[in-house]
């Protein structure tokens, strides 16, 4: 083989290679660009799942609020007639009249009112239970 065959045979690998460079360059760009929307889509879908978990927490959150109004109706639906009429709604097991007796136990010492004959609250709620269990 010549000098000239050999340099010839060497610019060939030469040009084989460079091609061969030029077209794992333009894959790797390819590979690049996909990586970039894929990092792109990965970042908005975190963005989405964080958006979509706030919002259920919100739906929960509202979902405790609505179950609390709901039993809160339900309640006045047991109660508020009672306290309207009260001579009308039997009560037996004096449920309802506990519940009032309860519930002014509660409200009274946050009116801060003392009572003219300094009676106390505990001195009122045993008088009203000893009248209750004469009609018993």
């Amino acid at each position: 083989m010549s000098l000239e065959d050999e340099v010839n045979t060497r610019r060939n690998e030469k040009n084989k290679l460079e091609a061969e460079v030029e077209v794992l360059a333009e894959r790797q760009d390819k590979l690049s660009a996909r990586m970039e929307k894929a990092s792109s889509d990965f970042e908005r879908d975190i963005k989405l799942v964080r958006q979509t978990s706030n919002e259920l927490v919100k739906i929960a959150e509202m979902e405790g609020e609505y179950q609390k109004t709901v039993e809160d109706m339900e309640w006045a639906k047991q109660f508020l007639p009672f306290l309207r009429y009260p001579d009308k709604v039997n009560d037996p097991n004096f449920r309802l009249a506990s519940t009032a007796v309860s519930c002014i136990d509660k409200w009274l010492p946050t009116q801060q009112v003392g009572f003219p004959w300094q009676a106390k609250w505990g001195d009122i709620t045993r008088y009203v239970q000893s009248k209750r269990a004469q009609f018993r």
